[in-house]
């Protein structure tokens, strides 16, 4: 019957004509009548068929309108799935990744810290054993500088009673000072025998002790000779402390022997300094009578000044000599 609506007109009542012929697709159905009253109702009839057919048409199109955008959606969403899918799995293997990249991690860490334990403990262990051998050997440092010291003591006690059978003073004299040189080594060993640090001597309290026995041993008054003493927080270790100190011996020896003749009073002062760069500055100074003008210091004949020469070598410094009210040496080192 095509796509356009038709309404069906009979002029019988037959019932199942009727039904069979909207189960083909008519749209109505009219009964014919004598006085013709059916051809009233069917311009309405027709009508409502058309409307019907337009109606039937738009929701046709509508459906498929409906129809393609649900294709088009689930097409989207069928593509999102997709891509959601592809995102989880790429997550997830990331996921694993790190998960079996920390797990490989930690276990290096673990290994690296277990490591680190026995490397602590092991030096801990070789500390102690080295604290032990370090106190092992000050003990001994400390028994090898009081034996030292006493022996030094012995051989100045021996020189002193040998000095009671010389008769000629000028033999007795260099005993004497001999000695004296011995004592201010000994010193030295005693100092850092007593002290908590064997690598290097405290210089102020040794130089009071050093200076102390030369006046004690020439006899002579601090009301005569005056000594002052300028030496704050220097400290040398061993191999420079003892010829510095044997300096200062020789210095302080040569001015109570030679500076104050016929009771003379005076001064002795001793100072001593060290800059930012760790150079020393040793000056020995009195108020004597001083070298005599034009004598080379560094060529007499006498042991003591020859003897300072070579121990500022040793020292690897400089000395010098101003006669100027006095004498001043200045030893740099």
């Amino acid at each position: 019957m095509g796509g356009s609506p038709f309404i069906l007109i009979t002029g019988t009542g037959d019932e199942e004509i009727a039904v069979k012929a909207m189960k083909s697709g008519a749209y109505d159905y009219l009964m014919k009548d004598v006085e013709g009253r059916y051809l009233k109702t069917l311009p309405l009839t027709v009508e409502n068929a058309i409307k019907r057919k337009r109606a039937e048409e738009e929701l046709m199109k509508y459906r498929e309108h409906l129809e393609e955008l649900v294709g088009e959606r689930t097409t989207e969403l069928q593509a999102e799935i997709a891509e959601r899918k592809k995102a989880e799995k790429a997550l997830q293997e990331a996921h694993d990744k790190l998960e079996n990249r920390v797990e490989e991690r930690t276990a290096e860490l673990r290994t690296a810290n277990e490591k680190l334990q026995q490397e602590i403990t092991e030096r801990k262990h070789v500390e102690k054993q080295l604290n032990i051998s370090l106190e092992e050997k000050e003990i001994l440092l400390k028994e090898i500088h009081h034996r030292a010291k006493n022996n030094m003591q012995i051989i100045s006690s021996l020189l002193g009673l040998q000095s009671w059978y010389i008769k000629d003073k000028r033999i007795l004299e260099i005993f004497s000072e001999l000695q004296h040189r011995i004592k201010s080594m000994a010193l030295i060993h005693e100092k850092l025998y007593r002290s908590e640090d064997l690598s290097r001597v405290e210089l102020s309290d040794y130089i009071k002790s050093l200076t102390a026995n030369l006046f004690s041993m020439y006899r002579v008054g601090m009301a005569d000779v005056t000594l002052k003493q300028d030496i704050k927080d220097v400290y040398l270790d061993i191999k420079r402390a003892i010829p510095c100190g044997l300096i200062i011996n020789e210095l302080v020896l040569n001015s109570l022997k030679h500076a104050f003749p016929d009771g003379k009073k005076g001064e002795i002062v001793v100072k001593m300094h060290a800059d930012r760069r760790k150079k020393h500055t040793l000056i020995v100074r009195d108020t004597g009578v001083g070298f005599p003008e034009g004598l080379d210091f560094r060529n007499t004949e006498t042991l003591g000044m020859r003897l300072v020469g070579d121990l500022v070598k040793q020292l690897k410094g400089t000395i010098k000599l101003d006669i100027k009210g006095g004498s001043t040496f200045r030893i740099t080192f």
